[in-house]
């Protein structure tokens, strides 16, 4: 089962977002970048659907946040 990464401070819009995608991927959803990176590094997500205005460092972002997956941007 592909893995979807979720990143996003909007709890409702990640959460939306997982209930939506968890039928058919397995989904980690989590509130910022920090997190991402460090499940990111547990999981290789094959995707990351990031919010692309993340009250963090601008380090953070961006494909570093899945090293071998794809990245659709918020």
């Amino acid at each position: 089962m592909e893995t979807i990464l979720i990143v996003d401070d909007d709890r409702d819009l990640r959460d939306q977002l997982a209930a939506s995608l968890s039928s058919e991927y397995k989904v980690i959803a989590v509130a910022n970048a920090d997190e991402a990176r460090r499940r990111a590094a547990d999981s290789s997500p094959d995707l990351a659907i990031v919010d692309l205005f993340l009250p963090t460092d601008a380090s953070a972002r961006g494909p570093a946040a899945v090293p071998d997956g794809g990245l659709l941007l918020l």
